[in-house]
């Protein structure tokens, strides 16, 4: 037998990479902001409880004008510097008097080599301006500024104007205490800055002025980042490693059964002249696509023996009935058995279906099922070519809508993901299409989601009204063009709604004089039989009944196939 070989990489397998590799960068984005917002948040809290203090302590370094200047000051509390510092509020009022000495520039060394140790970004130091009554102004005297990457633009004596943070600055002045900014954030050239104030006093014990200590934005992530690295590498590498599992995974169970079966299915359908049929022997999945590998298993081997019979078969009339004997098994394998009541363990809808009249040149199809316990999948269609390659497209057809459906798509996903397997599949006819309606039902709320893929439009019978035809527009037929997109209509049912769906052969069949049996009439069917049948399976029987009459003898040239569904809620 010929090998089958599969291509490395087909559009499902990309499509599921790519979905996959876009929810986990998505999860560990999360996960990164998450942890670093919770880090960073907690940097926040500490540094908001830390600086006052800090701040405090750096105030006391100003030098007082009584400070022995031969003891060394850098390692005393800030119990022991103030003490010590009786005048620092005088030694500020002579430098706004007199100018910078030396002094002043020791100061500012000694400031900056206790900034780095602090992580604190700038520090300054303002003396509020006062009226004549000598009430505090909010217009700021710059005694000194130290940013810590940038040279300062202000000068001693200059005034700084009003600040935000008059409020807070006011508060240090009345209370003696360090304090930090009381609003919840602060922003200036750097960004987001956190601010704390302290006072400096005047020998007699008022404030003088105040120090102000800010902390940016970029030490607050860098004290984050660089705290929290190994946490992060390492969140980075388990994703990473988790998502090449889970997508070797996926390839292994979903991707490469499904390239097996579609490349075997691809090759039975192209090769038309012989049929050639290489069983699907390596697909051992033990779920739905194992299945649906031993279905086309048995009928291809059936429509390979039946091919095989034909060529000893002289009769036409024997030539149909094989014919329609293969037609028959097709539609055991695309469809559902007919049974009703179809779920007669629900008490929440009635179901019912009808594949009375088959010819060799179409092959209609229905099938039902639960794809969880509250929702029903339906879908009702036929092929549209004219020979036997039609009913392999069928197969194909209602194979992938099954599989598609049972991954949990959407109807308008399923109509779009099937319609580009079958333009996949090489075909001489051009015309060689399928039409179908694709639903489903959630039991809970109602919802009906549905495609109309070149079917004919629904009848829609809500409670207390007759039954009225779906405006819905129709679309493309399967398999007619890649890349297609499909309209997904969404209809609210109520306790008691109805739905029929129906083939080409309800509303197109002829009778002996050519005429067509149309909507109207099957309209008026629906409406008299559902008035007095409370059975969804008598108003089926009854169309069933209605086109066998309207019919007589002429010959049967198109398939008939109805759905009914209604909905109890």
């Amino acid at each position: 037998m010929k090998k089958v070989k599969l291509k490395k990489k087909g559009k499902l397998e990309r499509k599921l990479i790519l979905s996959m590799t876009l929810i986990f960068l998505f999860i560990l984005i999360s996960t990164v902001v998450t942890i670093v917002w919770d880090n960073f948040e907690e940097c926040v809290a500490d540094i908001k409880n830390g600086l006052p203090t800090d701040a405090a302590f750096l105030s006391m370094y100003v030098p007082s004008l009584a400070e022995d200047q031969g003891q060394d000051t850098s390692y005393m509390t800030i119990e022991e510097l103030r003490k010590m510092n009786s005048a620092q509020g005088e030694q500020i009022d002579s430098w706004l008097e007199n100018g910078t000495d030396e002094k002043y520039y020791d100061y500012c060394d000694n400031l900056k080599s206790l900034m780095g140790q602090l992580k604190i970004t700038d520090i300054f130091i303002y003396k509020a301006e006062r009226d004549e009554n000598g009430e505090l102004l909010n217009d700021m005297v710059i005694v000194l500024d130290l940013p810590v990457s940038t040279e300062t633009s202000f000068q001693l004596g200059q005034h700084f104007g009003a600040t935000k943070a008059f409020k807070t600055v006011k508060k240090v002045y009345e209370t003696g205490e360090a304090t930090i900014y009381d609003e919840s954030a602060a922003y200036n050239d750097s960004g987001f800055i956190i601010l704390a104030f302290a006072p400096i006093y005047y020998s007699d014990g008022s404030v003088c002025a105040v120090l102000g200590t800010e902390v940016s934005m970029s030490i607050i992530l860098e004290q984050v980042i660089s705290g929290n690295i190994f946490v992060l590498m390492n969140t980075a590498i388990n994703f990473w490693l988790f998502g090449i599992i889970i997508l070797i995974f996926i390839r292994k169970i979903i991707v490469k059964p499904v390239g097996i079966l579609s490349n075997h299915m691809r090759e039975f359908v192209s090769d038309e002249g012989t049929l050639t049929f290489t069983p699907v022997t390596e697909i051992h999945t033990k779920d739905e696509i194992e299945q649906i590998a031993d279905d086309y298993n048995a009928l291809a081997e059936r429509i390979v023996n039946y091919t095989k019979n034909l060529a000893v078969k002289t009769s036409e009339e024997e030539r149909l009935r094989v014919d329609l004997d293969v037609a028959s098994q097709i539609r055991s394998v695309v469809s559902t058995e007919p049974t009703y009541p179809a779920f007669p363990e629900r008490s929440d809808l009635d179901l019912c279906e009808s594949l009375k009249h088959t010819v060799y040149n179409k092959c209609s199809f229905c099938n039902y099922f639960f794809t969880d316990n509250n929702r029903l999948f339906m879908v009702i269609g036929e092929s549209l070519g004219n020979n036997l390659a039609s009913m392999i497209f069928s197969i194909l057809a209602i194979s992938h809508i099954k599989s598609f459906a049972k991954m949990g798509f959407d109807p308008y996903k399923i109509a779009v993901e099937t319609n580009n397997q079958l333009c996949s599949t090489e075909k001489t006819d051009r015309g060689l299409t399928v039409a179908a309606i694709i639903a489903d039902v959630d039991l809970k709320t109602g919802a009906m989601r549905y495609v109309n893929a070149g079917m004919p439009p629904m009848l829609i019978k809500r409670p207390g009204e007759n039954f009225g035809l779906d405006k819905a527009d129709l679309s493309f037929s399967l398999g007619q063009m890649r890349g297609v997109t499909f309209e997904q209509k969404t209809l609210q049912l109520y306790q008691g709604s109805t739905v029929l769906m129906t083939s080409f052969g309800v509303s197109e069949m002829v009778d002996e004089k050519g005429q067509k049996y149309g909507f109207d009439r099957l309209i008026e069917v629906v409406n008299r039989t559902s008035g007095n049948a409370f059975d969804l399976n008598e108003t089926v029987r009854e169309i069933d009944k209605a086109l066998d009459d309207f019919r007589g003898e002429a010959p049967i040239t198109i398939d008939t196939a109805v759905l009914g569904f209604r909905y109890f809620g």
